[in-house]
């Protein structure tokens, strides 16, 4: 499993060119369409899990909790994860077995 950090130029250029190469191109899942609609304090982040029968792309808004006021005096670490503009959910590209 890899995640691809929108902020991370490497990152990012292995971002487009996956999404390029998607059955399916979601607006939604560009890094571009994510970094645009970003909720406050976000990164746009792509997680690839990939198997020889298939993979799977899911791209979102990955933010720090304990920046918040209500959780910023918390000691153990929370994150959320936003899809972008109310789309989302992984893509599956593969064999249906």
């Amino acid at each position: 499993m890899r995640w691809l950090d929108g902020r991370e130029p490497c990152d990012l250029v292995e971002w487009v060119k996956l999404w390029e190469t998607l059955d399916i191109r979601r607006p939604h899942d560009n890094p571009s369409f994510i970094e645009l609609i970003g909720l406050h304090h976000s990164t746009p982040v792509a997680v690839i899990y990939e198997e020889p029968h298939g993979s799977v792309f899911y791209a979102f808004s990955w933010r720090r909790l304990n920046r918040f006021e209500y959780f910023n005096s918390l000691e153990e670490e929370y994150f959320d994860i936003v899809s972008p503009y109310g789309y989302g959910g992984p893509l599956y590209s593969g064999k249906d077995e």
